[in-house]
């Protein structure tokens, strides 16, 4: 099957059908194409991105591990207590394990922590006469507070033993005259002192609290809905199917996965990327691109120059965030054509935001009477009959990628963007 046919078999993925319909188009796009040579390698990609997100955590918990271990060791009045309560947070979870949707590692972690904590306090409450050497140690590890929690009442006259007043027993007489005990028993409060532990922790509850953003995530979500689905939708159950649909965000995630595999699938493309700024005059032509893949909330807003020799280079000129007045002038451009006039045009506008200089802007822009033109996303220098200074352009280009934190150029989001525009 070509790649077109497959392109196609992604794109609709996308078409607005019936839920269960599209369950079941869903279903079988995983069964025909999740193992084959076109897309078995962009499906291995997002679960290798899974395992390096992965990879702090793991790496955290086995030097958590590794102390734990060394603690018990070190801690001889232990040497016949069950060790099992903390092998928990040993099990370092497999490879196999992660491509589980159903798996969370980070929430195995969590309960871990619970069942850790009860296991020292059981040791503290069974063990009151630890030795000096073992309670030092413990402190070391821990901060270990108590606290005082009422437990119940209960008539003095029906205790067979009689309880002496304490903080832990409070009497005083009720309205009939007879003894009341108010029954009260300490609580152990632990938390644990050791960096490591905070370390896994923290890397935890990152995991926790930013996974719904990944790709794998989504993935993962929308194969837990291929299982829950496996026998189809039954039609008293469509209610709570929509309910489950919209709580996953399977709408968000199923654009986020065409759009990465339709990205993919232009791989075979190449561009031919220039290892270094051109000589002068080599720049050919001009390429406004501002790139948004479906799972961003913002644009990376790039220039691309093309030379004789049919290479080209990206040059990042920012991020723009969603909400802010420059977001919105982008999404203007994206609706303008070649030759259109735009209303912007004093330098305290968005597009003076966009950080284009002088010699950039007159490229891109041009006037017309009192008007502002928009030349277009793909502009042949050849064309402009302005002067252009080519030295201080690419002086002015050179500039933009001096920046740090430059994202990877998308190759394969440009290749499907210059295909998208008008010829």
């Amino acid at each position: 099957m070509g790649n077109d046919d497959i392109t196609n078999r992604v794109k609709g993925l996308l078409n607005t059908k019936s839920l269960s319909d599209w369950s079941e188009s869903l279903t079988s796009f995983f069964e025909a194409y999740r193992n084959h040579k076109s897309l078995a390698p962009a499906f291995e990609a997002i679960y290798k991105k899974k395992k390096d997100d992965f990879k702090p955590l793991f790496q955290a918990q086995q030097a958590f591990t590794n102390e734990l271990s060394q603690l018990f060791k070190t801690l001889k009045d232990f040497d016949n207590l069950p060790l099992s309560p903390w092998q928990l947070v040993n099990e370092i979870p497999s490879s196999r394990q992660l491509t589980d949707p159903f798996f969370k590692p980070e929430a195995q972690f969590f309960e871990s922590c619970k069942v850790l904590r009860q296991f020292f306090e059981k040791l503290f409450v069974s063990n009151p006469h630890l030795s000096s050497n073992a309670l030092s140690l413990l402190m070391g590890y821990l901060d270990i507070s108590t606290r005082i929690i009422y437990k119940q009442s209960i008539l003095e006259k029906s205790l067979k033993v009689p309880i002496q007043e304490s903080f832990l027993c409070r009497k005083h007489l009720n309205f009939d005259g007879e003894l009341v005990c108010h029954l009260y028993e300490p609580i152990l409060d632990l938390t644990f002192k050791s960096p490591l532990f905070y370390k896994l922790n923290t890397e935890a509850e990152t995991l926790a609290y930013s996974q719904d953003a990944t790709l794998w995530r989504k993935l993962d979500n929308l194969d837990k809905w291929v299982n829950w689905t496996a026998r189809g939708i039954h039609p008293e159950n469509l209610s709570h199917r929509h309910n489950l649909f919209n709580s996953l965000q399977l709408d968000e995630a199923i654009k986020s996965l065409v759009d990465y595999l339709l990205d993919y699938l232009m791989q075979d493309e190449e561009l031919v990327l220039s290892a270094k700024p051109p000589e002068l005059p080599q720049i050919r032509s001009l390429s406004v691109f501002p790139y948004k893949s479906s799972s961003l909330g913002s644009y990376a807003f790039w220039i691309i120059s093309s030379h004789p020799n049919g290479s080209i280079t990206p040059y990042y000129v920012r991020k723009v965030d969603d909400g802010s007045e420059t977001y919105k002038f982008i999404e203007t451009l994206l609706r303008l054509k070649s030759g259109d006039a735009i209303e912007l045009e004093d330098e305290s506008s968005p597009r003076a935001e966009l950080s284009l200089t002088k010699e950039i802007k007159k490229i891109i822009f041009y006037k017309q009477g009192k008007k502002t033109i928009f030349r277009g996303f793909f502009i042949s220098l050849n064309e402009i009959e302005e002067n252009l200074d080519l030295a201080k352009l690419q002086e002015q280009l050179n500039r933009l990628n001096q920046q740090q934190d430059i994202p990877k150029f998308p190759q394969n989001a440009y290749l499907a963007f210059l295909k998208s525009l008008p010829s």
